[in-house]
């Protein structure tokens, strides 16, 4: 007997961990054949009585199932090629959507509108059998949430026991396999599918297996890696190739701009984050240094496109390195906000003090805001202070108020960061401090002398 890697697979309990990486996915099959993922997965149901659930546990152990089925015209609001047959088993607990070839649903279709006339459609699998009746009232054309209806029936399901055996044979455990034999038929699950994955060294266990068919992982897939230099790639790798479309072509195209046998986790993220090829070909036939394929996919995530690159170079912006590409993207510093600032005065700042500008929210306006106040050219790093530290037009009105109408840059900051407000002068004016000067109260802040005067009123007022 082979041994396989052991995996729980149950249909019966959607909750359980097992699913945990099926669950939301969607099944689409091709006459059976699977062509995109799609596999959706319903929840128990509450009505089901001791009877019927003693009859689910019996056809879980033969594998033998019921259940409704409806052919849809439309599905993901677009025409079905062929046909999409969606299965639900009276069991209330999975519904499976397999797309049709024109024949099969031309078969369905054709069905007696009339059940009791007992004709049926065979749709025979590996696994076993499905046999299709129509429902009186599923007539062709009628339209449901998701667009036409061709027609909606009854049908059962008949395991085939020489494929139980088989499996048996190459290890499976019989309950296990017998309890998704729906499923599987639903898949075209063969055990020519799993000797072909056995032979290429995936001896796993059955949910991984489902899983892999599911993706559309088959020898020939695994084999044109293999020619690309992907061997031995673990199951759950080649999974998400396929669901990302990482393919032999794909990685030749990357292979081509100059990336030699790039990783498989990079070109999976490629994909992930729709990274541009064609942006690296500008890239690299613009005579620039060919990134990581880590760096590749950050300027992706942050949009950092040629055009915008571009843009920034027209503004003379032209020595950039790829961390200030991608900093300026993150922090918004665009073509727009460059000639703003330079309009406000600003023209030619660094690339560090542009991004420091926008990480502190120095705008075009706060520095109009400043020289109306009578603060004109000031210094890159007084206009981040002053973002920093609170410096606004409120705080200088309201030292100009009380006479201090030509506190300088350096002083304002100070008086920000030791805490001398317009409060803290009317109280020391009230105890007949008038007229100190910027240093003054500031070193009245650093050694506390207003502290002092505080406790000197209290106690005068306490023997009052």
């Amino acid at each position: 007997m082979h041994h396989r890697r052991r995996c729980s697979f149950h249909l019966r309990a959607p909750s359980a961990p097992s699913l945990s990486s099926l669950r939301g996915t969607h099944l689409v099959c091709l006459g059976l054949f699977l062509v995109s993922p799609a596999l959706a997965w319903m929840g128990p149901s509450s009505t089901l009585g001791e009877s019927n659930r003693a009859q689910v546990r019996s056809l879980e152990e033969t594998g033998e199932d019921s259940g409704a089925w409806t052919l849809e015209t439309w599905w993901m609001n677009r025409p079905a090629d062929g046909g999409y047959l969606q299965l639900s088993s009276d069991r209330g607990r999975w519904q499976v959507g397999v797309s049709l070839d024109d024949a099969e649903r031309s078969a369905l279709e054709s069905l007696s509108e009339a059940e009791a006339s007992g004709d049926t459609v065979s749709l025979g699998r590996s696994a076993g059998t499905f046999f299709l009746t129509r429902s009186p009232e599923g007539t062709a054309g009628s339209t449901s949430s998701r667009g036409g209806v061709g027609g909606r029936g009854r049908y059962v399901f008949q395991p085939d026991a020489g494929f139980l055996e088989a499996m048996e044979v190459r290890g499976f455990d019989r309950r296990e396999v017998s309890r998704e034999l729906p499923l599987l038929a639903a898949l075209d699950f063969t055990t020519g599918f799993v000797d072909a994955m056995e032979a290429r060294g995936y001896a796993e266990g059955l949910e991984r297996l489902v899983e892999m068919k599911i993706h559309g992982v088959s020898g020939s897939f695994i084999d044109e890696l293999a020619a690309r230099g992907y061997r031995d790639l673990d199951a759950s790798r080649l999974v998400a190739m396929r669901i990302h479309g990482v393919t032999p072509e794909f990685i030749a195209e990357v292979e081509a701009l100059g990336y030699v046998h790039p990783d498989a986790r990079r070109l999976i993220e490629l994909k992930v984050h729709s990274v541009d090829l064609e942006a690296l070909r500008v890239r690299v036939a613009s005579g620039k240094s060919l990134l990581d394929l880590a760096d590749v996919v950050t300027w992706s995530v942050h949009r950092v496109t040629p055009e915008f690159v571009a843009s920034l170079e027209a503004a003379g912006y032209r020595d950039l390195d790829d961390d200030q590409l991608v900093a300026f993207r993150i922090h918004g510093v665009t073509v727009d906000y460059i000639e703003g600032m330079a309009a406000a005065g600003l023209e030619g700042a660094s690339a560090d003090d542009l991004l420091g500008f926008r990480i502190h929210g120095v705008t075009p306006s706060f520095i109009e805001e400043m020289a109306r106040l009578g603060y004109w050219r000031l210094s890159a790093d007084d206009l981040t202070a002053f973002r920093v530290h609170g410096v606004t037009a409120g705080f200088i009105d309201d030292l100009s108020n009380l006479g201090y109408d030509d506190v300088t840059a350096d002083d304002l900051i100070a008086f920000r960061v030791h805490g001398v407000t317009a409060q803290l002068i009317r109280d020391l004016e009230r105890r007949g401090l008038t007229g100190l000067s910027a240093d003054e109260l500031i070193g009245m802040r650093i050694h506390g002398f207003d502290r002092l005067l505080d406790r000197q009123a209290r106690r005068s007022n306490n023997r009052n």
